[in-house]
Formats: C-alpha cells, structure tokens, sequence
C-alpha cells in the first residue's frame, strides 16, 4: 500500500528523464532548457526542495544520469551527448567535461570511472567513455548492438541492454580480447512480439526488464542471467501497459509504468519465476510513470 509522502512541480515543468541519489540528493536529468541538470534536497521525503539547477550548452534534453562519487555523469540526445558534472557542492552544480558521442545517448550506467552508454550511433551503440579526466574527456571502446539501445546497466563484469530490437530485446555486452577496450557482443534474447525493452535493472543472477506495451505478451520480464552467454526469460507478469522503468530492491520490484490508475507497481520478485503484484500507486493527473 504504498503512499505519496511529498510531490512539488519544477519551474517549466520539464519533464524528468532520469534520476540518481547520492547521500540525501536526487540528481535529476530533465528537459528543461536552462535546468537540465536539477538537484533536489531528498533528505527528507516528505519536504522536497529544489537545491540547483544547470544550464548545460545547447537545448537537447538530459535523458540520463549515474552518480559517481562527487560527480554526475550526464547523457544527452543531442550537442555534446555526455557530460561530466561536479556535484560536491549540491546547490551549485557545474560542468567539469561535455563529449560529443554523435546522434546522441538514451542513458548509461557509471563504474569505476567509466560510463557505459546507451548511445544512438548506428555501428556504436554502446560506447564506453573514460571519464577520469573530465577535461579530456573520450571513448574506450565502443561496439555495435545492431539495435537501438534504451537503457543500460552495469553489474559485475557485464553491460546489460534493453533495446528496441525485434530479436535482440535484452542484450549482454563484456570485455572482448584486449578487456573493456574492445567491448564484445556476449548473449542476447529474442522475446518475439515486436515490442522494444525499456529499462533493465539487474541483482544477483537476474535481469529485470520494463517492455513497451505488447498485445499477448508481459510488460515486466525477469532474466536468469547466470550464463550470460545463453541468457534466459525466468518469469515475466503481465503490467497490460508500457513499463519504462524498473528499480530493483531485496525481493521488491518498482515499476514506473503509463497505466493512469497504477503509476507506480510494486512486485514481488521472491520467486523470480512467479513474480507476483503486490501494491500499485496512482499518482495525481494523467502523466506517465
């Protein structure tokens, strides 16, 4: 049964694309022209406040973003596609490095250093950037997916991607010969239907996926991804509406879908075979989750 315990609306109403903690602060990625970049105090849940904002160069949407540390890595869909953005100081956020990826990026994920992104350069769909050194910013490997990627994820020694391929919805990118210079294909699943994942997340030995909607088949998709190169469907719960993003913690699924009475649902996961609904949330007006 969950509940709303705070909602304010950002000046413009831009809408938020993407969204990363870090110690009391929710960095948000938005489409607002001179507030791409807004940081808000969520130390307290139920009194949310704006902390900062950052204009980032060009008009192209934020439509990603990864903690790291003191820093926000940023993706873009158009301009200078990634951005490395210093976070030490929340109300004051600034640029410390943009790259130009080309054709912009749909998302990414941060480890060690590196960015991992989804990015929309047919040939060089998943692109690595060495982000170090934000003033020298650039790309340490990059491979074709053969899809348009929409979210990624990063989790031991794996990209996961959920992409719009018709017979490569979920997609498992790792270190090729040489290591992570020459990122390779690794597995991939066919989930048939024509319908693009959305979002991945992963825990432990499975992938958890949001679909857009599709006629005969589940919205939310979990994956047994212990043998990434022969990657499984485990379980899969019909949502009957598009899922576009997943968090994942202990045995709880979150779903951010676009059903107007469910806004948020929350899964049991226990059983990845079975996943189970348990509560939803419908939150105020008819925006999508």
């Amino acid at each position: 049964n969950p509940s709303e315990s705070d909602t304010f609306n950002l000046s413009g109403d831009p809408s938020v694309f993407g969204i990363a903690l870090r110690s009391g602060t929710a960095v948000l990625a938005t489409g607002g022209d001179s507030t791409e970049v807004t940081t808000v105090n969520a130390g307290n849940p139920s009194t949310l406040s704006v902390l900062g904002t950052l204009d980032l160069s060009g008009n192209a949407d934020a439509t990603g973003v990864a903690v790291s540390g003191q820093r926000a890595y940023v993706t873009r869909n158009g301009g200078n596609e990634f951005a490395v953005v210093d976070i030490t100081t929340p109300s004051n956020p600034s640029v410390l490095g943009e790259l130009d990826l080309g054709k912009g990026a749909n998302g990414l994920a941060a480890e060690g250093g590196f960015a991992y992104v989804a990015a929309r350069s047919q040939g060089n769909e998943f692109q690595r950037v060495d982000a170090g050194t934000p003033s020298s910013l650039s790309v340490a490997g990059s491979a074709a997916v053969g899809a348009e990627p929409l979210g990624v994820f990063f989790s031991g020694s794996y990209a996961f991607l959920a992409t719009a391929g018709n017979d490569r919805e979920l997609v498992i990118i790792g270190g090729g010969e040489g290591g992570w210079a020459n990122p390779t294909h690794v597995g991939s699943v066919d989930l048939g239907g024509g319908k693009p994942l959305l979002a991945v997340a992963v825990a432990g030995d499975y992938a958890y996926a949001g679909r857009e909607k599709a006629e005969g088949n589940s919205e939310f998709v979990v994956f047994d991804v212990r043998e990434p190169r022969t990657p499984l469907v485990a379980g899969q719960l019909e949502v009957n509406d598009s899922v576009h993003d997943v968090a994942i913690l202990g045995h709880r699924a979150f779903l951010a879908t676009d059903a107007n009475a469910k806004e948020l649902i929350i899964v049991d996961v226990a059983n990845p075979g079975s996943p189970v609904e348990l509560g939803s949330y419908n939150a105020p007006g008819n925006s999508d989750g």
